[in-house]
């Protein structure tokens, strides 16, 4: 049992320095580029968000249905002028055990269709009974660019190549491209693909589907590893509660459930 959780944290671990959202468990790794969440601030510098909206955003996931494998995460994210800042954290794991920690900062500038941002990331693991503990702090960079119906971003993370140990290989460089494509006034479709050196490239394609103007259902579908997943996103009054759920055909399902607060106040000037 021992090998097999350990084996699992590894593929936990294969987001690197990400926090993510709610949104995002729900399809896949794809962001809604149009309204993004507070973890894709944080995660993904350069998404563009009204004049002075906040998002903020909290998260429980339990990875393949283990909880060592439990993780938590917290992040917000501003705009002011045009210059927008995201912080948050993470932990995954038990502190008895194993924990890995990530806390993560964004800093963009808006300029009409075209935004530019910066993001730093640290990360720690700890190792029970011990084993010892790790750090290193990696670098990004990242754009996005919006044009009526298309919204598109690109994020290159791990720029630095950091490792926690001097014994262990450097992580690889990161380059993720995600889009939305505005259908209808009621469907997005989304895509991500993220590539890495040595890697296949990791693909999602999702669509959200709105019920209403604050609800809507969410389905995914993946590549390298082949998931399946969807998830429902309700609002109210700027309030949100997000759950997701993904299905893995070898180590089974994924839950992510999350609870948002978005306020954007040119649109509801505007409504």
């Amino acid at each position: 049992m021992t090998i097999i959780t350990l084996a699992l944290l590894l593929a936990a671990s294969a987001s690197g320095f990400e926090l993510g959202s709610g949104r995002r468990a729900a399809s896949g790794g794809a962001a809604l580029l149009s309204i993004p969440a507070a973890g894709d601030i944080v995660d993904y510098a350069g998404l563009q968000i009204e004049r002075n909206s906040l998002a903020i955003e909290s998260g429980y996931e339990r990875k393949f249905e283990l909880s060592d494998l439990d993780r938590i995460y917290v992040a917000a994210g501003y705009r002011l002028a045009n210059f927008s800042i995201g912080a948050g954290v993470s932990q995954l794991g038990k502190d008895d055990y194993y924990v890995e920690r990530v806390n993560k900062g964004s800093l963009s500038y808006h300029l009409n269709v075209v935004s530019l941002g910066i993001v730093i990331s640290g990360k720690s693991l700890e190792i029970g009974e011990g084993y010892g503990s790790f750090s290193a702090f990696a670098i990004g960079a990242g754009g996005a660019f919006k044009y009526q119906y298309l919204k598109l971003a690109v994020s290159v993370d791990n720029i630095n190549r950091p490792r926690l140990d001097e014994n262990v290989p450097k992580e690889n460089m990161l380059t993720s491209f995600l889009a939305e494509i505005t259908a209808s006034p009621k469907v997005s479709l989304l895509g991500r693909m993220v590539l890495e050196k040595s890697e296949k490239p990791r693909l999602a394609l999702a669509q959200y589907i709105r019920v209403t103007e604050s609800n809507a259902l969410v389905w995914n579908i993946t590549g390298n590893p082949l998931t399946y997943g969807g998830g429902v996103d309700i609002g109210y009054a700027g309030f949100s509660i997000n759950y997701a759920a993904s299905y893995h055909p070898t180590l089974g399902f994924t839950h992510n459930i999350s609870l948002g607060y978005n306020f954007q106040p040119e649109k509801a000037v505007a409504e």
